[in-house]
This record gives structure tokens, sequence and C-alpha cells, in this order.
């Protein structure tokens, strides 16, 4: 299956409040913060590293940034980037009244902490599909649940050992929330997927 979050990454756009949103979601999921020496430590997926490194040298380009493995290093006056991008330590929707930011929020999510599987061989067997946004809070879970249900996506919520998931395994909302996000060429291949499953069972059935 082509990968989602590619597809959902390169949807992002460049203004300067989605932006700034995205460098919100990431600071507030992926990072550690230490204040007295001036430092953030990320975490997060290869693949989102240069979006990141090019917001942060566009937006405040006197900070400096070290990068390696999936680790990127920010030093410097952090002070005026958590201040810019309304830093808190949970993520106040009050600050982004606008439906691109919202929408970008919502994809930042599932970029840093959501996940789409199924189980591609078409038999009895098979476990279906699964998209989940897994959080550390529930404050966050429910924020984002939220944010789901205002764009018109019902989503449950269950506590997983120590963590919040909010997941749904509903094909048809799978297929709905994979194409609002900007994956849809995943979104056409599961449905392809699904027609071809569709069709095998009423082959059997007949056959039965």
């Amino acid at each position: 299956m082509l990968d989602c979050k590619n597809q959902i990454l390169s949807t992002l756009k460049n203004n300067n409040c989605c932006s700034l949103a995205f460098l919100n979601v990431v600071l507030l999921t992926s990072s550690q913060i230490n204040k007295e020496k001036s430092h953030i430590l990320l975490n997060i997926d290869n693949s989102l590293m240069p979006k990141v490194e090019q917001i942060l040298l566009n937006f405040y380009p006197d900070l400096e940034i070290d990068c390696w493995d999936s680790f990127l290093l920010i030093k410097g006056n952090i002070y005026s980037l958590l201040s810019g991008i309304n830093y808190e330590e949970t993520l106040n929707l009050d600050f982004y009244p606008n439906e691109c930011d919202r929408i970008t929020i919502l994809k930042s999510l599932f970029l840093l902490n959501g996940h789409f599987y199924y189980n591609a061989d078409n038999s009895q067997n098979s476990k279906g599909y699964n998209l989940e946004f897994t959080f550390r809070t529930e404050d966050l879970a429910n924020t984002c649940k939220n944010l789901l249900t205002e764009f018109g996506f019902e989503l449950k919520k269950i506590k997983r050992q120590t963590s919040f998931v909010i997941y749904t395994k509903n094909s048809n909302t799978i297929c709905d929330l994979l194409v609002f996000m900007g994956a849809s060429y995943t979104a056409l291949e599961m449905q392809n997927n699904l027609a071809i499953r569709e069709l095998r069972n009423n082959v059997n059935r007949q056959n039965n």
C-alpha cells in the first residue's frame, strides 16, 4: 500500500499560520524542552525532518539546529520559538480559529501520532482495517477526538495501558478520513481491495 503519511505530508500548506500550527504539534507531541539549557530535543520520523528544518530556518534563522538519526536538537533563543507558536503544554485550539489551521493540526496529529494498517490477504483470517491516533495524555486525545467530530468523523476512544487511543475500524470512515487528510491514493487502493474482497466473498457464497 502506498505510504499514506507521505501523501499527507505533501499536502501541508507552506503559509505562515499552517507552518506554525504544524510546528506547534511537533513540539507538543515529540519534544523534550530544557529551558535552563536553552535547547529542545525532538524525536521524530526521518520523513518529517526536512519539513521541520525548513520551517525553523524560515521563521527562526538564529536558532542552531543539529540532526542525527531521528533526533533534532534546537539550541539558542528557544523562547522566541515557543512564544511565536503560542506553545502550551496542551493544544489550545482557540489560537487556531481558521479552518486551514485546524485541518493542518489534524493532519499533523496523524503524521506524528497516527497509524493506518490492514491485512491485505483477502482471507477469512483477515483482521481488516484500522486507523488510530495514540497519545500520552487524555487531554490531547480528547482534543483530537473533538477536532475529528468538528469535521464530521466519529471515532472511538479507549485507554491502552498508559496511552489513550482514538480509533476506527469502519472502512467507510477510514476512506473518508484518508481522503480528507490528503491520502487519496491510499483510500483508492483500499476501496479497490474492499471491492475485490467483496467479489470473492460473493463468489464463495454462491459456490457454497
